[in-house]
């Protein structure tokens, strides 16, 4: 059974909606900048020889190579890669692992093309990485994990949070440093049961991550005597440019719910309400139907505020995951983001810092917090089994994060306390930028945070947190 802490606080945040997006357009350009520039330095080269891992998994002489994966188009994607730089630079100036350094190798997928996922993962294994980290959300980790899990290459995923990527058969090769939509689920049906509200109408996006929320909330809110009494899925799309929903609103709508569950990313989220106001199913004078608006991490978004009337979605809420409050690990990692900046050929790619500020969010810090973990993850498994064997550093991964007291406690900028501790025989126990990093025996982080919030006069509003277990 759950345990939920619940500590409301007071504090407001006011997210910049233009800012946002220049945010988005700048990330996307440069990042387009970076793919091309690869192509044309690859053009000039021959064809590399790639050399084949030692027995321990390592090139003699080499750098231990791990694989990133991001979404080009996607602005959150770029602090994640930006906070895996971090880490790696961190390790390898503390020494690197075994006397060699740790090489971040990096693929881009210009959008949310499942299609192109292999090919852009094939690339990094091809590259001579043995571990893979993954920030483009479920449904690229999913099809990543069908060609990373056959060649025993260990895949990491920072943004993943479908409870589909819990039942992979994957040979215990795939882990994750965000918590499972099992707890966003069941805790939003949780808030719901504390309000007057009783029937709930879910509208989600057909895909692994908005079919699993859409289940686990259902689920856990009949459990509570509540009732699901509409539930529409809507295809998962690139664009929703001239898309029309209509026949789904129409089912959505139909029996009047007191909730509407929005499960969406943002362009789909912004369509389905400015639908809902041009069919007259919400907002209008004489329109008495004024259901409760829920939404999800997905739409927690200041593009999803400046696209829609906020007068309709006022006192919205939801829930998004989010660092741990008061943790000084994060504020130690936070501190260090906020200004990082990495020098050298490819500095285009990096956020300068007017950039950096304007990505001034606590959930866009939230998820690099997780992407920077999911490198220490990795680098104290192979520092643990003295391997980068893909296997080796899957049956290392929990033994990073034993939570005992015989175990050595390294926080967030204490690498060289770890490497020390294991070279000693001793048990480490790693507490993240993210929060406690305790893996399940399914690869699944087993401690979360959520900020609870809500929409008020147009703004984002904190209403409270809630931590599991």
């Amino acid at each position: 059974m759950i345990n939920y802490r619940i500590c409301f606080v007071s504090s407001l945040f006011t997210v910049r909606s233009v800012q946002y997006n220049i945010v988005w357009l700048i990330a996307f350009l440069i990042c387009t900048f970076h793919i091309f520039a690869q192509k044309k330095q690859s053009a000039k080269q021959s064809a590399p020889t790639i050399s084949q891992p030692s027995a321990k998994g390592l090139v003699p002489n080499g750098t231990i190579k791990i694989g990133v994966n991001i979404v080009a188009s996607d602005p959150d994607d770029l602090p994640q890669l930006r906070s895996a730089e971090m880490a790696i630079e961190e390790i390898n100036a503390a020494g690197g692992i075994m006397d060699r350094k740790l090489e971040l190798i990096t693929s881009y997928s210009e959008t949310r093309d499942y299609t192109k996922v292999h090919p852009a993962i094939q690339t990094l294994i091809n590259r001579g990485a043995t571990s893979v980290l993954v920030t483009g959300g479920s449904d690229i980790a999913l099809k990543a994990a069908e060609l990373t899990v056959p060649k025993d290459v260990v895949l990491i995923a920072s943004s993943a949070s479908s409870p589909h990527v819990t039942n992979i058969l994957d040979k215990g090769l795939v882990w994750r440093t965000i918590p499972s939509d099992v707890y966003q689920g069941k805790l939003m049906a949780s808030l719901i049961d504390t309000t007057k509200y009783r029937t709930v109408g879910i509208i989600y996006l057909n895909n692994a991550y908005g079919l699993e929320l859409s289940r686990t909330f259902r689920e856990a809110f009949e459990k509570r005597n509540g009732k699901v009494i509409t539930q529409v899925r809507f295809p998962d799309r690139t664009s929703y440019k001239d898309f029309e929903f209509k026949p789904m609103l129409d089912s959505l709508y139909k029996y009047k719910p007191d909730v509407i569950y929005l499960i969406s990313y943002v362009e789909d989220g912004i369509a389905i309400i400015n639908q809902s106001k041009k069919y007259g199913f919400l907002g209008g004078i004489n329109n008495k139907y004024k259901p409760l608006i829920l939404g999800c991490d997905g739409n927690y978004n200041s593009d999803f505020l400046l696209g829609v009337d906020t007068q309709l979605i006022e006192t919205m809420m939801g829930l998004s995951f989010i660092h741990p409050k008061n943790s000084v690990n994060y504020e130690r990692f936070a501190a260090k983001f906020k200004t990082y900046k990495t020098l050298g050929s490819d500095s285009l790619l990096r956020a300068n810092p007017s950039l950096t500020s304007l990505l001034d969010m606590e959930t866009i810090h939230s998820f690099a917090a997780t992407s920077y973990d999911a490198i220490y993850s990795l680098a104290y498994a192979i520092l643990k089994g003295g391997s980068a064997k893909g296997t080796d550093i899957a049956a290392n991964m929990r033994r990073i994060s034993i939570a005992s007291k015989d175990a050595e406690i390294i926080n967030v900028g204490e690498f060289a306390k770890a490497v020390a501790a294991i070279k000693a025989g001793k048990e480490i126990n790693y507490e993240g930028a993210s929060g406690s990093i305790e893996f399940d025996t399914n690869g699944d982080v087993t401690y979360g945070t959520y900020i609870v919030w809500r929409v008020s006069q147009g703004k984002f509003v904190e209403a409270g947190t809630i931590s599991f277990p």
